[in-house]
């Protein structure tokens, strides 16, 4: 069978007659999409967090803040926030990214978590079991 040419209008008409989806259908596939990332970004937090616990035992991992997207990644620990940050303490987003680089844009400590080194240590293997 030959491969249909498109005409110059079918490339720029996307919607509406002859077109390939029309608006409302372009909703419905955004609102699915987005339930799905909400579903499994849910998954993500409670399985870090979970994880996360035996090394930050007040640690919270949940999904979006105020000014970051339902995107993102955010962890939360009162004990390990801004004041707990010291010269060789280390940002737990950096431990993160180093055992999921794909992660970069999409997780956030707002307060801030740091950990020691040895500390950092243990959360990559745990991180990486996880794989």
């Amino acid at each position: 069978m030959g491969k249909t040419k498109e005409t110059p209008r079918q490339k720029v008409n996307l919607r509406g007659k002859g077109g390939i989806m029309g608006l409302k259908e372009d909703i419905k596939g955004y609102i699915r999409a987005y339930e799905i990332m909400v579903r499994i970004g849910e998954k993500i937090c409670r399985t870090l967090e979970n994880e996360l616990k035996k090394v930050i035992p007040d640690i919270k991992v949940q999904l979006g803040w105020e000014e970051a997207g339902a995107d993102v990644i955010c962890f939360i620990s009162g004990s390990r926030s801004v004041s707990f940050k010291e010269e060789n303490t280390i940002d737990l987003c950096r431990v993160v990214r180093e055992v999921y680089p794909e992660l970069e844009d999409h997780i956030d400590t707002p307060y801030g978590v740091y950990v020691t080194p040895e500390e950092a240590k243990k959360i990559k293997e745990i991180l990486k079991n996880l794989r």
